[in-house]
């Protein structure tokens, strides 16, 4: 008996440390469980936190697309007044050096003489053929020189009459 009794406790104690190891793996096990929660618990908030931020940066990006929006039909608009405030100013600018022109009277066939000065021959000419005095602001001949004939006049007067 003392041989089946010892081959039993040979086979409990093989069954005990068998037990221990499966202990063992199961708390090794467990650890392993618990580590993985606590990994999915944390990667499961930072997926609710980059959702979040998602949602906010969608938002953030629906309010700049509105103000591109807007500051797009301001630049059109500004653009739109700009051009037409050009095209006024542009548009005076004509009228105001087509009046002045009409302050001017062009002279053809007037010779040029060596140190002669064009506004001394334009009141000349005008004394002498047309016996008046105006008064010249300025007068200056056009056209390039050497040419074989003489160079036209403009003559600008102060005023009209």
């Amino acid at each position: 008996m003392d041989l089946a009794f010892a081959e039993v406790n040979k086979k409990i104690d093989a069954m005990l440390l068998n037990q221990q190891s499966i202990l063992r793996r199961i708390s090794i096990l467990e650890d392993t469980q618990k580590g993985l929660e606590e990994s999915y618990n944390f990667l499961s908030s930072s997926v609710d936190e980059l959702k979040a931020e998602q949602t906010k940066i969608e938002t953030d990006i629906m309010v700049l697309k509105k103000d591109l929006n807007s500051l797009q039909t301001i630049q059109k608009e500004l653009k739109r007044d700009y051009e037409e405030k050009i095209r006024g100013l542009t548009e005076a600018q004509l009228k105001a050096e087509r009046y002045s022109r009409s302050f001017n009277l062009r002279f053809g066939g007037i010779l040029e003489k060596e140190n002669k000065e064009a506004i001394q021959e334009v009141k000349r000419v005008l004394s002498d053929y047309l016996q008046m005095e105006p008064i010249i602001e300025n007068a200056h001949r056009i056209g390039k020189r050497g040419t074989g004939k003489p160079r036209q006049i403009i003559a600008k007067l102060l005023y009209r009459p």
